[in-house]
């Protein structure tokens, strides 16, 4: 399996106080590294869940 590097960009984003919040707890729990990974894995989630699914 090759690995591909991924790009990132860094951009800045105004976000709800309670999001900042609960991403702090998760990052502190080591649910996440960061909150870059934090946005990141919701961003993925966000994306998978509007693709369209397979028909059997």
């Amino acid at each position: 399996m090759v690995k591909r590097k991924c790009v990132k960009i860094k951009v800045s984003h105004t976000i709800n106080e309670e999001y900042v919040k609960w991403i702090d707890s998760e990052v502190a729990k080591n649910r996440f590294g960061s909150r870059s990974h934090a946005i990141d894995y919701a961003v993925m989630q966000l994306i998978n869940s509007e693709k369209p699914r397979k028909s059997k």
